[in-house]
């Protein structure tokens, strides 16, 4: 029973989005994202989105906090809680993106891009929707170089190039309709365990 919760610091930081396909629930200052179960060496990657302004000028400064929530069970069953701070710091250079969280942002906005093209597909907008494709698996491609998952993301783009020729070319269905959303969720669920 893994929940976080995503409170921002002060008012004026906004929070944007939960990029993970998970059930959200408002609560008092932020929004808690429910994870359901797992397993001790599983691992879960919450990405989401904040607004924050002025950025330029703070020093670091506490912008939310994650609190995240679970239950161990074991010889005994004990409800747990730590609270992480998220801090932002003033770029004094060129920002240094993470690659890992480049990755993981790529990912779920590929499923999120599979979404859309699904929804314009539906719509009868075949072209557009195979362009929404294209340009996701492009982004796949780019954050695959030097990946430890290069040949994953690579085969995800291959599949996103597939599928926006098959509804460019009228072969879109109720099954093509149906494995785009497993698809997608999918990329959003995504699980793994240490090693994997």
């Amino acid at each position: 029973n893994v929940s976080i919760e995503i409170r921002p610091a002060w008012n004026e930081v906004g929070l944007l989005s939960v990029l993970n396909d998970v059930v959200q629930v408002p609560v008092a200052g932020g929004v808690q994202a429910q994870l359901g179960d797992a397993y001790g060496d599983e691992r879960r990657r919450v990405v989401f989105q904040l607004r924050v302004p002025r950025l330029q000028t703070l020093g670091p400064t506490r912008i939310a906090d994650v609190v995240v929530r679970y239950v161990a069970v074991g010889e005994q069953v004990a409800m747990h809680e730590l609270t992480v701070p998220v801090v932002a710091r003033r770029p004094e250079y060129e920002p240094i993106l993470d690659a890992e969280v480049t990755e993981e942002v790529t990912v779920l906005l590929s499923a999120r891009a599979h979404d859309e093209a699904r929804h314009l597909a539906d719509a009868g907008r075949h072209d557009e929707a195979r362009a929404k494709l294209r340009a996701a698996a492009a982004r796949l491609r780019e954050v695959s170089r030097g990946s430890s998952r290069a040949e994953e993301l690579e085969l995800e783009a291959k599949l996103m190039e597939h599928r926006g020729d098959e509804i460019a070319h009228g072969r879109y269905g109720v099954m093509a309709r149906k494995e785009m959303m497993f698809e997608s969720r999918r990329r959003k669920q995504r699980r793994s365990r240490p090693g994997s």
